[in-house]
């Protein structure tokens, strides 16, 4: 097969000019355990760049011995790979498609994550990685790391927003660090395509759009938006992620959007005052869209908060976006669930969706589609 071997921190990449396929892997010692939930039998994807077959094993220890099992490609023999995928089970006997051995260890890394490599992004590099979202689905831990490193962090919030890695700021060993929810089950989201979600049925969603005293506005002010969400926050939990620092950044992304992701802030506002009474924050990428916040400023019986989840809810769906993430599954959520489309969806089809969807762009922004008298509410006007 010719193999040969990049070694990573926290990662091993295998090449080869002919086809191949790894059928296990796992720790060479018997110390401490095995975090990565890599499925197996991985067949070697060919690279055009380098004329290689490359495969990659990811959620490894730092500095660690690794015995990997590899073969001829058995990928159009699902039977070969039932009887190899188990502890790097020799299966049959081997003369057609003989499985052999190796020995390869990671490289060290001695920084402040070190002990904690399997669930870290210890190399910034591969956040340029087309294949990078293997190395999510292959975690066993529901939150992942990452240093600052010396990256402008506007550019290394897009590349973590573009593989839906939101990034919450944080410090481990005094060492400024974003920790990175990555949901072992999966992701829980709107499935955007489901149809006939009726989006309009409640008689308080009903009486809201009725009453003429209400409007929204898309990204009215990026900064203030931030700022209430952070208001939000503290009262009503005595704290809050959303550092003032932190919006300075997020201020900075929505005003030089690259790779796609697009900082957004859907509001309801009282139409007479302008008065926000509640909003959403998140960012669109493609025809996906994560909220990675919701705030109520105001609580009323109507629901404002829920109203405005509905509102943007229809919008996307009429913009033609694909899947609405909302994070770890709440107690609150239980109320989208089913009619409104809300889902846990395992990783595997979570990851599918999001590489499908988040290079290709929906019919029109949520901007556009509310300017254009469709959605739920007028669009707001200020009065000055």
């Amino acid at each position: 097969m010719g193999l040969h071997w990049r070694a990573g921190e926290n990662y091993l990449d295998v090449l080869s000019l002919s086809p191949f396929t790894i059928h296990g892997c796992q720790p060479a010692d018997a110390e401490g355990s095995f975090l990565s939930e890599q499925k197996f039998p991985l067949h070697a994807r060919f690279q055009e760049s380098s004329g290689e077959y490359m495969a990659t094993l990811w959620a490894l220890d730092t500095g660690r011995a690794y015995l990997v099992g590899v073969g001829p490609s058995t990928e159009e023999s699902s039977t070969r790979d039932k009887n190899l995928e188990s502890c790097l089970g020799v299966g049959r006997n081997g003369v057609d498609a003989p499985v052999k051995f190796f020995i390869v260890k990671t490289c060290i890394n001695r920084g402040p994550l070190a002990f904690l490599a399997a669930n870290t992004i210890l190399d910034v590099r591969l956040l340029y990685r087309d294949d990078f979202l293997d190395c999510l689905l292959s975690q066993r831990s529901s939150w992942m790391l990452i240093e600052h490193f010396g990256w402008e962090n506007t550019t290394l919030l897009q590349h973590l927003f573009y593989h839906s890695l939101f990034a919450i700021p944080d410090a481990i060993r005094e060492a400024p660090v974003y920790t990175l929810p990555n949901g072992s089950k999966g992701r829980f989201c709107l499935d955007l395509k489901q149809e006939n979600i009726a989006w309009r049925k409640s008689k308080k969603v009903r009486r809201i759009m009725l009453c003429d005293l209400f409007a929204v506005a898309v990204n009215r002010d990026i900064r203030d938006s931030l700022c209430l969400a952070r208001e939000y926050h503290l009262e009503k939990k005595g704290n809050t992620w959303l550092k003032e620092s932190y919006i300075d950044l997020l201020v900075d992304l929505a005003a030089c959007p690259e790779y796609g992701v697009k900082i957004m802030s859907v509001e309801l506002l009282e139409k007479s005052s302008g008065n926000v009474l509640a909003g959403c924050l998140g960012f669109s990428l493609g025809c996906v869209h994560h909220d990675f916040t919701m705030f109520t400023m105001q609580r009323s019986p109507e629901g404002f908060g829920t109203f405005a989840t509905k509102l943007l809810g229809e919008a996307l769906q009429q913009c033609g976006y694909n899947l609405w993430y909302w994070g770890f599954r709440l107690k609150y959520m239980e109320q989208f669930e089913g009619k409104y489309g809300g889902k846990i969806i395992c990783k595997a089809d979570f990851f599918a969706r999001w590489a499908q969807n988040r290079d290709v762009q929906p019919n029109c922004t949520l901007e556009e589609f509310f300017r254009s008298g469709r959605g739920m509410l007028p669009y707001f006007v200020s009065a000055e």
